[in-house]
């Protein structure tokens, strides 16, 4: 299904992606591990791991409205909630695997 996107929305699913990207799939990518302490945190420095509705473009376009996000509207159902979720799936079990799974998810509501 094509959505029909506005051009904020767009820029807002192309900062996400490169977000996750960015942030968690190049370290991953770089032998970085993350542990679950309560929260997702990097193994080698304790820092946690960048994901979250405050690292969100779709969040902050939407303001946490879910019905409103791109995501929702082209998959059906909200990326962080329900354990069919991408998200869900990457919090539940961080690697790469998760990661770039939820990366396709966002990249497929650019597409046709």
């Amino acid at each position: 299904m094509k959505l029909k996107l506005t051009k904020r929305e767009i820029a807002a699913v192309k900062a996400s992606i490169k977000h996750w990207q960015r942030d968690i799939q190049k370290p991953l990518m770089g032998g970085r591990k993350i542990s679950d302490e309560g929260i997702l945190i990097w193994e080698d420095n304790n820092e946690g791991v960048k994901i979250g509705w405050g690292e969100c473009a779709l969040c902050m376009l939407t303001n946490i409205d879910c019905k409103k996000c791109p995501y929702s509207k082209k998959h059906g159902g909200n990326c962080c909630r329900g354990k069919r979720a991408y998200y869900t799936k990457f919090c539940d079990n961080p690697n790469l695997r998760t990661c770039n799974a939820m990366i396709r998810a966002l990249e497929k509501i650019l597409e046709d």
